[in-house]
């Protein structure tokens, strides 16, 4: 029967190349009518990984036993590897009417409904596969990831149990509950419980020691974390991962030394481990040890993940110690190794604009477009930019540009529309443009304040009132929108109030993490003027 020969394919293949010298040799044509020849090709193919060749082979061999049950099971399997799960199901299916009682093929049945998302279908067909084999333990895992993907928790459970009752030694079954119990049932404290199990009896299981010590963490007990990672440590000291944690939880214990000296072991082993380098330095950096975390975040190279984060790091530190153009050489060093990575140009710029030199601001963003010519975030902050520069043509041309990229951005329609506002320009279309970015963002302080600086200039006293009040009560300490209903008490001739609003504008600017010098002058001059 040709089943013999569908479970021994590969023991076929050495048979027919250690064939006796004296027997007659098969012409190609005649092999070609063998369908003992077509499968053991078909498994020589498969390993190849040309599923769609196998596959054919195997049907070729079904012609001339379509009723061989393990020839079915074959060619099933063939196509459930390829993803034909119709296919798939209709080979199984006619292999089980030959061998209903056929547990492995329930449970490629069961896999297959599974991988179609019919979970309960699949449910059933592995308490079948569990009726025909009770001593499967693959029928009770399957049975209760089926159960898992219907939500049914407890259930899969009670069936991991069934077979823990059979095989009491089954980590395999304790895992999956405490998988269940952590991530379904959201029960940490169970989970702990099956866990340790585990680790009764296989204290080397690596993976479960690192599951409770997330778990401990998750929980802020750090010292019963850092217990289970030096646990993991001793036993496999070499994971780079593991040793960055326990130095992460020394330091969050309050033993940076600790910390610092195990990242420094390592370096001695690896030292272009570019993690540990990274985070040696946000150690060094936050223990004040400043020019030893430079150093390190120095030796990240470009090809690292941690290369962008590194760089800035180390600019940022030198803008903190008022060093604005060391932090740019550094920004401008990241550019040349990487001209891919957006957030330099951005920081480059905020550095220059920091300084007000505005026109090397732009520079660097126009630099920075040539690499992300779609990028809407380029354009916008040139726009800010050009702004600033006192250049409000080339400003708008930039939001308008952001729109040609996306109509919907909320915040250029704002942009321009409270351009035209504020000089007097296009009243009606910084109105259309306002309304529109309202409609995208409704009760946006900003935007509210936009359009009733608009009615403010159409001369639309109690309309702008109507808008910048609503703005006021959504942002009541941002001081333009405080200086705005100031300046329409002032235009209404009402002195008293348009002075407290003046004051508290003022006030606010102060309060800032970065007051606003141009604001703040504007509105001293305006108090100055009123107080004569």
């Amino acid at each position: 029967m040709l089943f013999r020969f569908a479970y021994l394919a590969i023991f076929c293949i050495f048979f027919v190349g250690c064939a006796h010298q004296e027997r007659k040799v098969k012409t190609q044509k005649e092999l070609e009518g063998d369908s003992y020849y077509y499968l053991i090709r078909s498994n020589l193919e498969a390993y190849k990984g040309d599923l769609p060749q196998a596959i054919e082979d195997l049907e070729k061999a079904l012609k001339k036993y379509p009723s061989d049950p393990y020839l079915r099971f074959l060619v099933a399997e063939r196509y459930a590897e390829n993803r034909q799960w119709d296919e798939a199901s209709k080979n199984v299916e006619a292999a089980l009417k030959s061998k209903p009682a056929w547990d492995n093929a329930k449970m490629l049945l069961g896999r297959i409904l599974d991988a179609k998302g019919e979970s309960q279908k699949a449910a059933r067909m592995f308490e079948e596969a569990i009726r025909a084999n009770p001593e499967s333990e693959e029928s009770y895992l399957r049975l209760a990831q089926s159960l898992v993907d219907q939500k049914k928790y407890n259930q899969a459970i009670q069936v991991l149990q069934k077979w823990i009752a059979r095989k009491p030694e089954s980590t395999s079954a304790y895992f999956y509950i405490a998988g269940i119990q952590n991530t379904f049932l959201r029960n940490p404290d169970l989970a702990l419980k099956t866990y340790q199990r585990i680790l009764k009896v296989e204290p080397d299981n690596l993976r479960v020691r690192q599951i409770v010590a997330q778990i401990y963490l998750d929980k802020d007990k750090l010292k019963e974390a850092l217990e289970q990672l030096l646990e993991v440590e001793h036993r496999y000291s070499h994971d780079l991962g593991v040793q960055l944690q326990i130095a992460s939880i020394y330091y969050d214990l309050g033993n940076p030394v600790e910390a610092i000296t195990r990242l420094q072991n390592i370096l001695k082993i690896n030292p272009k481990a570019d993690r540990i380098h990274y985070y040696l330095g946000l150690i060094l950096e936050k223990t004040k040890n400043i020019p030893e975390s430079i150093e390190h975040y120095a030796a990240v190279p470009p090809a690292s993940s941690l290369f962008k984060d590194a760089v800035l790091r180390r600019a940022s530190i030198y803008r903190d110690l008022k060093k604005n153009d060391d932090a740019i050489k550094v920004v401008k060093q990241g550019v040349s190794k990487s001209e891919k990575i957006s957030e330099f140009y951005f920081y480059l710029s905020f550095l220059y604009e920091e300084k007000k030199e505005f026109n090397e601001a732009i520079n660097v963003l126009k630099q920075g477009v040539k690499s992300f010519p779609e990028s809407e975030q380029f354009y916008f902050n040139l726009g800010t930019l050009y702004d600033r520069a006192q250049n409000k043509t080339e400003s708008v041309a930039m939001m308008r540009k952001v729109l040609t990229l996306n109509p919907s951005n909320a915040s250029a329609l704002n942009y321009i529309g409270y351009t035209f506002a504020e000089e007097k320009n296009n009243l009606e279309e910084a109105e259309n443009l306002i309304r529109k970015a309202l409609k995208i963002k409704p009760g946006d302080g900003y935007i509210l304040d936009s359009l009733g600086w608009v009615y403010f200039q159409k001369g639309d006293l109690d309309k702008a009132y109507q808008y910048i009040q609503k703005a006021f009560r959504v942002l009541p300490k941002e001081p333009t929108i405080v200086e705005h209903i100031g300046d329409i008490f002032l235009k209404k001739g009402n002195k008293q109030e348009a002075l407290k609003y003046f004051r508290k504008a003022l006030e606010y600017n102060k309060a800032r993490e970065e007051p606003n010098l141009d604001e703040i002058k504007r509105v001293e001059e305006k108090l100055q003027e009123l107080t004569k």
